[in-house]
């Protein structure tokens, strides 16, 4: 049996050279090789402890392989060598980047943060707290945004990017663009990605499998999905059966089934208005930047709360819709709210029907 001891070294330990470092490198490496033969003595309670530990030192290390690329790029070492190529010189250094597009993604990372405004970038991933894939999402997402953005705003998206990527990785990246280019944009930009959007709209024609079941590809944008929850949100709820037992249906079938009744009822109406409460889409925005055209609404009641919607979208739905005047306090709660008033009244609406109808 070999007994394992790891030392910190604390804050007023003398520094290392780099030999000693080396040194040090290469025991710990053997360590946590040994560590893994004699898991079977940690007690349970510790083992998250021990997976931190390495969490911690593998993020280390990450950020300190991209300083030796960069610092081998900086001397020339790579163009003097027979790689050919920086992601080359890794692959043959770093033998488990060379499986896959690791070592290109390394060699990119440390090219992209060349850039005098990529400082912040650089920063995070050589101290370990984004990894690469991470980091090289938000420098994608960055430079889709910089051009479209407010001048004095860069600094500011670039470092909610980043917090976003430690916090939840590349997909809660890619999930910020709406909000950032509606708080920071500039004037239209993200009013232009909605109308983009709402061009893309579409339903394919089914495709039938072998049982006679039909598959449609739909593609809405965000105030078409918001309207479609917003249809089908009461009516895909569970179902408890006759003695209180949970409703056998999956989430997907529920929703198809909910899909499938809105489209009934709609068709079942014929040629009057229907009847009951109509589908209601519930959205939050100031009056100022309604009026201004800037900023974004917010979904709220459904399961697209959150989405935005810009604001001359907006503009066009309050067109035809009861909107309800709200006053909020300062912590978001409702001080007082008003009554729905609308162009017209149902009955005028019932009279109007055939003059709106296509020849």
């Amino acid at each position: 049996m070999v007994a394992v001891s790891v030392g910190v070294m604390d804050s007023n330990a003398a520094t290392l050279d780099s030999a000693e470092c080396r040194v040090v490198l290469t025991a710990a490496t053997s360590v946590a090789t040994q560590l893994v033969a004699q898991l079977w003595q940690v007690p349970g309670a510790e083992l998250g402890t021990v997976l931190g530990m390495l969490d911690a030192l593998a993020a280390v290390v990450c950020g300190a392989r991209l300083a030796v690329v960069g610092e081998a790029e900086a001397r020339g070492e790579i163009s003097e060598s027979q790689a050919g190529s920086t992601a080359g010189w890794v692959a043959e250094h770093a033998p488990t980047l060379a499986a896959g597009n690791g070592a290109g993604q390394v060699a990119r990372l440390v090219r992209e943060c060349k850039r005098p405004d990529l400082t912040t970038v650089q920063a995070a991933a050589l101290s370990g707290f984004v990894s690469v894939p991470v980091a090289l999402t938000v420098v994608s997402e960055f430079a889709r945004l910089k051009p479209r953005l407010r001048e004095e705003a860069a600094p500011t998206v670039l470092q909610g990017l980043l917090d976003m990527g430690i916090a939840d990785g590349p997909r809660g990246v890619r999930s910020l663009r709406p909000a950032l280019l509606a708080a920071h944009g500039a004037d239209g930009e993200f009013q232009a990605d909605a109308d983009t959007a709402e061009r893309l709209i579409s339903l394919s024609r089914p495709s039938t499998d072998e049982l006679g079941a039909l598959t449609y590809q739909l593609i809405l944008d965000p105030v078409g999905a918001a309207a479609l929850e917003a249809a089908i949100g009461p009516l895909s709820a569970p179902v408890p059966g006759p003695d209180g037992e949970r409703d056998a249906r999956s989430p997907q079938t529920r929703r198809g089934q909910a899909l499938v009744e809105v489209c009934r009822r709609a068709t079942s109406a014929g040629d009057r208005p229907p009847s009951g409460v109509k589908t209601t889409l519930m959205l939050t925005m100031s009056y100022d930047d309604l009026a201004a055209r800037i900023g974004a609404a917010t979904v709220v009641g459904s399961a697209q709360s959150g989405s935005l919607i810009a604001p001359e979208t907006v503009r066009r739905l309050a067109c035809d819709a009861a909107i309800i005047p709200t006053v909020l306090g300062g912590r978001g709660e409702i001080l007082d709210q008003g009554r729905s008033t609308r162009l017209a009244t149902p009955g005028q609406l019932a009279g109007t029907t055939p003059l709106r109808r296509p020849p």
